[in-house]
């Protein structure tokens, strides 16, 4: 019986296992430091882990305004910082701006002749 075929097989799984790395794991060996990531691959991974902490942020952000915004508008009703003008109201105050200064001109015009 030759058994030596089946310590082959053995010694090529061993050598599959110890150079196989997971992802984001170092080898130290007496030779230097094996990375199983390269340098590029491990910025990108860090350039999206501070973009998604920064999403996190701005969302943490919006969340905290949109409650505080509520708190207020609770507390003290629609009575706010913000000044909300319809355009009926709008339209009033340029149709009230006109006939101030139609008045204005009718007032110069007699005061002309008045004068003379």
């Amino acid at each position: 019986m030759d058994f030596k075929h089946l310590f082959k097989t053995v010694e090529r799984r061993r050598a599959r296992r110890a150079n196989f790395l997971k992802k984001g794991w170092v080898r130290l060996t007496k030779n230097g430091v094996i990375d199983s990531v390269s340098r590029e691959e491990r910025e990108n991974e860090e350039q999206e882990v501070a973009y998604q902490n920064v999403q996190t942020n701005i969302a943490q952000l919006v969340g905290t305004w949109d409650a505080h915004t509520a708190m207020r508008l609770e507390r003290d009703g629609y009575l706010s910082d913000y000044s909300v003008d319809s355009s009926s109201e709008e339209e009033e105050y340029e149709e009230e701006e006109e006939e101030e200064e139609e008045e204005e001109e009718i007032l110069d015009t007699d005061s002309r002749w008045l004068t003379a």
